[in-house]
């Protein structure tokens, strides 16, 4: 019926499409991974640059994101923000909503 060229010409085809799809999502998992660093890495700039100016910590994260401008996607992440003392570093713990 079909010619062993059709037939690894169709196999090829289905191998690049199978290695495409898992390139992109490596890639995706990636970029995920990075968003989330950068995320916890802005929140940490902002609460070390309130120390700064303000002389202690942002007292919740509601302060922090409307005082110093930090956004984020609520549904895709999950920011735990707890202040032990005005002059001591919160602790600041982002997770993955998906990865619940």
């Amino acid at each position: 019926m079909f010619s062993k060229r059709v037939m690894l010409a169709v196999a090829s085809a289905c191998l690049i499409i199978g290695l495409f799809g898992f390139e992109f999502n490596m890639f995706s998992k990636q970029q995920k991974a990075e968003s989330k660093q950068n995320l916890i890495h802005s929140l940490n700039d902002a609460a070390i640059h309130c120390y700064a100016v303000e002389g202690r910590f942002p007292p919740s994260l509601d302060y922090l994101c409307e005082t110093y401008g930090i956004y984020y996607d609520h549904e895709a992440y999950t920011v735990f923000y707890e202040i032990f003392a005005s002059n001591m570093m919160p602790d600041i713990t982002v997770i993955d909503r998906e990865a619940q």
